[in-house]
């Protein structure tokens, strides 16, 4: 009886160790391995490594946390557009992530990035893959694989050139996986209108009706500081289609705003207008005062 009792001990110890050796493994991230760092992401086709400024919190579960991407401005400064929302994310528990558009080469100037690269020097439809636009969901894609997510869905957020990049994205990319999106003080506007020539509406763009239906189906936050109103700002691109839309950056907002409810009319419409009181141009505090509406 006792070694029948010691054999069956046995064979169960066996099966407990079994389970454990043989049970599927969590990979271990290769590429997002500390806290706060930077990884290289290679986007195939454009054969091009884009920089990625991270942070995860400690202690976060990297399966179900929520993946923010905060889109740097003209300064290209994606370091910073992690570092600003650092003290929020440990608070509320999401993970950042700021690729880098550097301003040289592929991604120089507005037109190889805020305007998405849609375009050739000689104003040509570029292929859709080698769009800045389309880098976002490969990296997305790149994020999830290697940390083991299960998050199907991001947040985006951008702020002045980047929020010029998060709302054409949205439009051009109508297919985004995207949740929740914050377009911030940006300089000017692509508007939802077919009878306005690109870059300043969507004339003689690929973007079509349902592209656009799509787009407003998004959860968009179009969020406006009301000090971000200086018409002499340097990084203020004035001109006549721009001076169209207003004289300074909250005018501009507001105009592209009621462009969209007018150009919207029968079609479902997600998108809110979020004025933040006494805030100027500023990505880390339209940043951290936006954030709280997503988490």
């Amino acid at each position: 009886m006792k070694r029948t009792i010691t054999t069956v001990i046995t064979i169960a110890a066996i099966a407990i160790a079994l389970f454990f050796i043989l049970r599927p493994q969590q990979k271990a991230p290769e590429f997002f391995t500390e806290t706060t760092g930077v990884t290289a992401f290679y986007y195939a086709p454009l054969n091009t490594y884009i920089n990625v400024f991270y942070h995860i919190p400690e202690g976060v579960d990297k399966r179900t946390a929520p993946i923010f991407f905060s889109i740097h401005g003209t300064l290209r400064n994606a370091d910073d557009y992690r570092d600003f929302f650092i003290e929020k994310s440990n608070a509320l528990g999401f993970m950042v992530f700021a690729p880098e558009f550097r301003n040289e080469g592929l991604f120089a100037g507005a037109p190889g990035y805020n305007l998405g690269r849609v375009h050739d020097e000689f104003g040509q439809l570029r292929p859709r893959e080698e769009w800045t636009f389309s880098i976002i969901e490969p990296l997305f894609d790149f994020i999830v694989e290697d940390l083991g997510s299960r998050q199907t869905r991001y947040d985006i957020y951008g702020h002045s050139a980047g929020s010029q990049f998060v709302h054409r994205f949205l439009f051009f990319i109508p297919e985004a996986r995207v949740n929740r999106a914050i377009a911030a003080n940006a300089g000017w506007y692509t508007l939802p209108d077919f009878t306005v020539e690109f870059p300043f509406g969507l004339k003689n763009t690929p973007v079509t009706e349902e592209s656009l239906k799509k787009a407003f189906a998004q959860r968009l936050y179009v969020a406006l500081g009301t000090e971000d109103n200086d018409p002499a700002d340097p990084h203020l691109r004035r001109c006549q289609e721009t001076d169209k839309q207003g004289l300074h950056r909250f005018d501009r907002g507001l105009y592209f705003w009621n462009n969209a409810l007018q150009n919207s009319v029968g079609i479902p419409f997600n998108w809110e207008k979020v004025i933040i009181e006494g805030v100027a141009h500023s990505g880390r505090t339209m940043g951290v005062e936006t954030v709280r509406l997503l988490y």
